[in-house]
């Protein structure tokens, strides 16, 4: 894998893999701190995707890529 990273026309500007298959951008929504787990709740800004195509899994299912909008 390639560790070179870059700054893509994102939301947050947060750097990115550059050959990531697939890179979210997200916002924090919410946070719940427990006795030894914290849970972070984001929503999606942002994707970018390469022509792989990538699978992502949510609600018991795999989705592919091709059907979210991309940056």
């Amino acid at each position: 894998m390639n560790f070179i990273f870059y700054r893509p026309p994102m939301q947050n500007s947060a750097p990115i893999f550059k050959d990531a298959t697939c890179s979210f951008d997200c916002r924090l929504v919410d946070y719940k701190d427990s006795v030894h787990t914290a849970f972070c709740l984001g929503e999606v800004v942002a994707l970018v995707s390469n022509a792989k195509s990538p699978l992502i899994y949510f609600d018991r299912a795999l989705h592919c890529t091709e059907a979210l909008i991309t940056v």
